[in-house]
């Protein structure tokens, strides 16, 4: 009888690990697909690079604190 409860209990923890497997193999799908298409990092990096050039010249023409 205890040889069928363990039995049960690594079927159990097998399944619990191959949902976590397939989890984990969806999230890196998810994380890798975007490096495929190198043109939306380029212009990530634009408009980033943008957005440091008007946050300097903004504080440029503030000037000092008061």
């Amino acid at each position: 009888m205890n040889f069928f409860i363990a039995a049960a209990a690594l079927i159990h923890e097998a399944r619990g690990l191959a949902i976590l497997g397939l989890a984990l193999a969806m999230a890196l799908v998810n994380i890798v697909n975007p490096f495929l298409n190198s043109l939306a990092y380029a212009s990530g990096i634009v408009v980033l690079l943008g957005l440091l050039g008007w946050v300097l010249e903004a504080r440029a023409v503030a000037g000092p604190p008061p």
